[in-house]
């Protein structure tokens, strides 16, 4: 039997009804056949628990992960306010094992470590090895090891990364996004097997006999004059160029002319990132979350002292092309087979400050690059993961990240 993936969606207000409803959806989808593994995308205005509980009243046993994110992303395209579930129904073609780490804001590499062992130590006697198949003149790999993270934002993100890097090294490909909230900053939720967590990291390792491909991509293009991170502490800058962060942000800022609004500046201009430039001509980037009284700012993930940063900027028109290059980096790495599914981790603090039009455009690219009638389930995080080609798993900011199964 190949395999099957159905995807439903629900914008319903009780919670229990809504996760019921698109669960059902989401079944109906299979064909009648019972799913062996779910995930699960809500919104925070939801009841967690009664959400779950409409889930499982629907997919019984099957193993579950998910959680919560600042907008959800289903067939028809981004969803406020709403739960999207996906199903996946497959006979020996994929299997499933899933796990659970916990205490990311008391030691976020060991919530890692631990949540990245928990499967590593389930793992059947196979050797951890990346087969390569002929695709008309080229050679593509088939990974037969996935692992689907998805973590709180209370920790260093960077250092949860690590921690399953460590643990689950290359051929082992990595993807994930970061759980988010209502764009308070405040709580999110991990879904784990029918139940909600926090302070968490909740992970699927995917065992595919199909082949399964992922793509990244950012829209940020550099401007302005480097600055070195002269003092650091984790994933707080406290100086840039040995001037207090947030003032040599501003500066850069107003020398290009970029108004920060009253209500971005305690949210650090959400507009521009800061990328760490690479040797690959590519820039990792690191996303400021707030201002700090004592003027230093606050990351979603660690820079090291002596990094070299730029301030990042682009346009609608470059994320659109962004998640088009991520989604056709996805696909070709399929080969020739056609994608069966596509899970979607797409950057979603910009709803701070964009409409949800943007979101719209970015979702529509991808349907019209997987096809109209690959199932597609995501949703907008506070933070990517993905591996790098042939290279450890990065913890991304403000990018698109695209996982897709072949048949």
């Amino acid at each position: 039997m190949a395999t099957l993936a159905g995807v439903g969606s629900s914008t319903r207000d009780d919670a229990r009804c809504a996760g019921a409803e698109a669960a059902g959806i989401a079944i109906e989808r299979l064909g009648g056949k019972s799913p062996s593994f779910v995930m699960v995308f809500g919104d925070v205005r939801y009841h967690q628990q009664s959400l779950l509980d409409g889930v499982t009243s629907v997919v019984g046993n099957a193993l579950m992960i998910g959680g919560s994110g600042a907008s959800q992303i289903g067939n028809d395209g981004p969803i406020r306010g709403g739960v999207v579930v996906m199903t996946l129904c497959s006979d020996r073609e994929i299997d499933v094992l899933t796990a659970l780490g916990q205490g990311i804001s008391q030691d976020a590499r060991a919530a890692g470590q631990s949540v990245a062992q928990q499967v590593a130590d389930r793992l059947p006697e196979r050797t951890l090895s990346t087969t390569w198949v002929r695709a008309g003149d080229a050679f593509v790999p088939i990974h037969p090891y996935t692992f689907i993270m998805l973590p709180d934002f209370t920790g260093d993100g960077a250092e949860v990364v690590a921690g399953v890097g460590s643990v689950l090294p290359p051929p082992v490909q990595v993807v994930g996004g970061t759980t988010a909230d209502d764009l308070s900053f405040d709580h999110a939720f991990q879904y784990h097997n029918g139940r909600v967590y926090s302070d968490a990291v909740v992970g699927a390792l995917l065992i595919a006999q199909v082949p399964t491909a992922l793509g990244v991509a950012h829209r940020w293009r550099p401007v302005g004059e480097g600055m070195v991170v002269t003092r650091a502490e984790g994933s707080r800058i406290i100086e840039l160029d040995n001037t207090p962060a947030i003032q040599a942000y501003v500066r850069v800022l107003g020398a290009l002319a970029v108004e920060i609004p009253d209500e971005a500046l305690g949210r650090m201009a959400l507009t521009n990132p800061l990328g760490i430039p690479e040797v690959t001509g590519e820039y990792q980037l690191r996303h400021p979350i707030s201002a700090q009284d004592d003027g230093s700012i606050l990351c979603a993930a660690s820079i090291a002292e002596g990094s070299v940063v730029r301030m990042m900027t682009a346009t609608v028109n470059e994320s659109v092309r962004a998640v088009r290059k991520a989604t056709r980096v996805a696909l070709a790495g399929l080969g020739r087979a056609e994608p069966a599914l596509a899970i979607v981790f797409n950057w979603g603090v910009r709803l701070v400050l964009r409409p949800m039009e943007e979101m719209r455009q970015d979702v529509s690219a991808i349907r019209e690059e997987i096809g109209p009638d690959v199932p597609m389930a995501g949703f907008f995080t506070y933070g990517e993961q993905a591996s790098t080609p042939g290279g450890p798993v990065r913890f991304h900011n403000e990018s698109c990240v695209i996982y897709v199964v072949g048949r």
